[in-house]
């Protein structure tokens, strides 16, 4: 075959979709209706969260909250005893004071019941989820280095490393 042929074959079955896409629209075409004048429906208030939600909330709070004072608590407990935060940030630094300890967790336990309130508050399940698998963490995260802390404590005395 030569290539003008090819050309020639290629050329006519673009034009045969092309013919059946024009066909398949102008079937179409008889579907189409003209649009309907908007009729005005009153949009229904946004429910605020049931009492379910509203316990849930208090209690995943009041969770976190413990778990947060026991750490905040061991924490200060072996800093008096001359231990060094050694995971700190660059808020709380290496030798925090017991003051800048509840200021710092405050606040990031604040941060950590706003963004809660409004996982709880939304209407998608699954954000709901993130915010209380979230907080699960934050929990498990503050024990766990609340009872690390007490055995850091309890079983060096002096406790002369870091936490």
């Amino acid at each position: 075959m030569r290539k003008t042929t090819v050309f020639a074959v290629v050329r006519v079955a673009f034009f045969g979709v092309g013919a059946l896409v024009a066909c398949a629209e102008l079937a179409r075409a008889d579907e189409i209706e003209a649009p309907k004048p908007k009729i005005e429906t009153k949009e229904e208030p946004r429910k605020e969260p049931g009492p379910l939600h509203r316990k849930l909330f208090w209690a995943e709070t009041g969770v976190l909250a413990a778990s947060a004072g026991f750490d905040w608590t061991t924490t200060a407990q072996c800093q008096q005893r001359g231990c060094q935060e050694a995971a700190s940030s660059w808020a709380i630094g290496h030798f925090p004071s017991n003051a800048r300890i509840a200021a710092y967790g405050s606040a990031w336990f604040a941060g950590d019941a706003a963004a809660l309130y409004f996982a709880e508050k939304s209407r998608h399940r699954w954000f709901k989820w993130i915010g209380r698998a979230y907080v699960a963490y934050e929990t498990q995260d503050h024990f766990r280095l609340a009872f690390a802390n007490r055995g850091l404590c309890r079983g060096a005395g002096s406790c002369g490393g870091k936490l």
